[in-house]
């Protein structure tokens, strides 16, 4: 298990102290339901459709895995940066 300390400097130990983490962990835990309810809910509509029985299971879990990462690395911005991304998408999508 790794432990952070308040003297480290590194930028995931002052994340660590700066994050929200009872969000973190109901944000964790929705992802993990939808994931399991995927799992129960999918399979037969994916063989309906002519897919693999897992087909839908499978990309739930790629989204979500790169919800997180894409999640935990905005987290590690700073405000401004985040404003900027968020200026960017917003435009971004608006064009598309």
């Amino acid at each position: 298990m790794i432990r952070f300390s308040r003297s480290d400097r590194s930028l995931v130990s002052q994340w660590w102290f700066t994050v929200d983490r009872v969000l973190l962990a109901v944000i964790l835990a929705l992802a993990a339901v939808g994931l399991v309810l995927s799992l129960a809910a999918s399979p037969a509509v994916a063989v309906k459709k002519g897919f693999s029985q897992y087909y839908f299971v499978e990309r739930q879990i790629a989204f979500v895995g790169l919800a997180i990462v894409f999640m935990f690395g905005v987290s590690l911005l700073n405000p401004r940066s985040v404003r900027r991304l968020a200026l960017m998408l917003f435009f971004g999508m608006i064009a598309v």
